[in-house]
């Protein structure tokens, strides 16, 4: 389903990136938008390369400014971006592991590990990772909606946004539960999935048809990553990729790094 999602996903990103961008300022003669910021990245940049790299961490990645302007606006940007990155790529990993690595014969042990779901280690993580990336929405939707600001615009594609990213989350730990009571897992494993397993003992006394429950709640997630990757492209949140190379390039022109 998702590499079927992908196709459309391609297409809108691709017109993102030829005629829908903005918010980068190109040479005189030159694309404007993201195309221009391509070019741009593709020149040697003016104050060298090392350079460059210095701003790219610092205000690309590191976002120094938002830093001093606010504590709390910094960490939950960063909380969301940690949580939402790490998680995709640990579903990536997966998803290779168990549909393209482990079909060629490369049944390394390290390999083998990354579909292993009651691993310690990815189990923790997994887990650690989807409550940083509540923790950092819950505060950033808080201060949208106590402390709006004229600086900070409030569109319908947010809350559209915001609310599938806070579905596919908050499903994932009911969903865990539900996987590991269907497949009976020990506890001595079950217990590194720190949310999911107490959240399984709750339920236990339910007795309920534990495969039937995990198929569709499955299903709905699936369906809300899939229809976030299909509006990425198409909202504000393409700037996770185009904002950290935009940054800097304008810092990396605008002073010197300290």
């Amino acid at each position: 389903m998702m590499a079927v999602v992908a196709v459309p996903v391609g297409l809108l990103t691709w017109r993102y990136f030829t005629r829908l961008a903005g918010g980068y300022s190109a040479r005189p003669g030159e694309p404007a938008g993201v195309r221009g910021l391509l070019l741009a990245a593709t020149r040697r940049p003016s104050g060298g390369s090392h350079l460059f790299l210095r701003h790219l961490l610092m205000d690309g990645i590191l976002h120094r400014r938002l830093w001093h302007l606010s504590r709390s606006r910094w960490l939950a940007h960063h909380a969301i971006l940690l949580g939402f990155v790490g998680l995709a790529v640990l579903s990536f990993l997966a998803a290779a592991a168990e549909h393209a690595l482990l079909p060629l014969g490369l049944r390394y042990p390290a390999i083998a590990a990354l579909r292993e779901m009651d691993q310690p280690f990815l189990a923790a993580l997994h887990e650690s990772l989807g409550l940083l990336l509540l923790l950092g929405g819950l505060a950033a939707g808080l201060r949208r909606l106590l402390r709006r600001s004229p600086y900070l615009p409030t569109e319908e594609q947010d809350a559209f946004a915001t609310g599938l990213i806070f579905l596919i989350t908050i499903s994932g730990y009911p969903l865990e539960s539900l996987r590991l009571l269907m497949e009976r897992v020990p506890a001595e494993l079950a217990r590194y999935s720190f949310v999911g397993w107490p959240l399984a003992q709750l339920m236990a006394p339910l007795s309920l048809d534990w495969a039937t429950w995990h198929f569709w709640l499955f299903q709905g997630h699936v369906v809300a990553s899939a229809a976030l990757f299909i509006y990425w492209p198409l909202g504000k949140l393409m700037h996770a990729f185009v904002g950290p190379l935009a940054a800097a390039l304008g810092a990396s022109e605008e002073r010197p790094t300290r």
